[in-house]
């Protein structure tokens, strides 16, 4: 029975078995997330860096979606025009990032230049924050009347990337945005993740 605005609940209105046992999962839900947030965080993420396993395709599209791997003229929104466009990316989203810096030098903040995140409950177990600030430009697409207007701004700040295992190598395959979030005392060396556990 569909209930109306104004309607009163009474006994004589009676909820089938069915209603019920939805009602009462609906209640363990909304009580599970209001006293518990980090159960429902520690299905939905890994526990920590490269606990979970990542296909190469990922690790490539995170390299491609960004890592700056091209040499142009930093300065020119034309030539940002052109490296988009010719790498498939010219509007994939209203803001992307792209850092300036070796794959290499990135790759290592999943290892031995990174740490993991203080608040390991609000963030996912696997992101990683570098121990050092690098060069990072911001690209924002937006429609205009005359068309699509990009802007560029580029800062110095810590990269935040999440790390999984692709083919037995602690590799990042997520961008995450920096907003000020703090390392912890761990870092994000799997090995070395693992002895404070087994210890």
């Amino acid at each position: 029975m569909k209930m109306k605005p104004g309607d009163v609940l009474t006994e004589s209105s009676e909820l089938n078995s069915t209603s019920k046992m939805r009602i009462n999962i609906f209640a363990a839900i909304i009580f599970t997330a209001s006293f518990f947030p980090w159960a429902i965080n520690m299905t939905e993420y890994p526990r920590f860096p490269c606990y979970n396993k990542s296909s190469e395709y990922k690790y490539n599209k995170f390299v491609k979606n960004h890592i700056l791997h091209d040499s142009f003229d930093r300065n020119s929104l034309d030539a940002w025009k052109r490296y988009l466009k010719k790498e498939g990316l010219w509007c994939r989203t209203p803001v992307q990032s792209f850092i300036s810096d070796s794959e290499w030098n990135v790759d290592r903040i999943c290892s031995s230049d990174g740490h993991r995140l203080a608040d390991s409950v609000t963030y996912a177990g696997n992101l990683c924050i570098s121990n050092s600030e690098m060069l990072i430009y911001d690209v924002t697409i937006r429609k205009t009347n005359k068309g699509r207007k990009i802007n560029v701004t580029r800062a110095q700040r810590p990269v935040i990337v999440a790390c999984d295992n692709v083919g037995n190598k602690c590799l990042p395959v997520h961008f995450q945005k920096y907003e000020n979030q703090t390392p912890s005392d761990i870092p994000c060396n799997p090995a070395r993740i693992f002895s404070i556990v087994v210890e």
